[in-house]
């Protein structure tokens, strides 16, 4: 099965967040992008034992990605880095619960006929309203 790194959208969007995550340093995001990942996609090293591969293959739900990485990702330290930091994010919804929470301030059954673009006006300036005083208190 081919590797999705193979995947142009997918390319893109990989070397968008080598570059912020290491943001300035252009010897490192060319090594990731240039030479580590070819490791990976090539399958080389510690990545191409059989060990490493039929882990990978085996539909197991024991399997830890980010212990993955920390086992055979040794040659490629950089990228071992950027993918165990990637695989520890936890998904949260908070973002949009605090999204919603303004637009339930906004809307309601009084103001349930605003206009979208006024609607979505009002949320963007309560919303930074709130972000400016927090950060002032700060």
């Amino acid at each position: 099965k081919e590797p999705c790194l193979y995947n142009f959208e997918v390319m893109q969007a990989f070397i968008a967040c080598v570059e912020t995550f290491y943001y300035g340093d252009f010897e490192k995001q060319n090594l990731v992008v240039n030479h580590e990942v070819d490791l990976y996609k090539s399958k080389s090293g510690s990545f191409g034992c059989t060990l490493a591969r039929s882990v990978c293959e085996k539909k197991d739900e024991n399997f830890d990605p980010g212990n993955w990485w920390a086992t055979y990702g040794c040659e490629t330290p950089h990228l071992r880095k950027l993918a165990t930091r990637i695989l520890a994010l936890t998904s949260s919804s908070s973002g949009r619960e605090r999204n919603w929470s303004c637009f339930g301030v906004i809307h309601t059954k009084k103001r349930n006929r605003l206009d979208v673009n006024r609607l979505n006006s009002l949320v963007y300036v309560q919303f930074n309203a709130r972000l400016f005083k927090r950060q002032k208190k700060n």
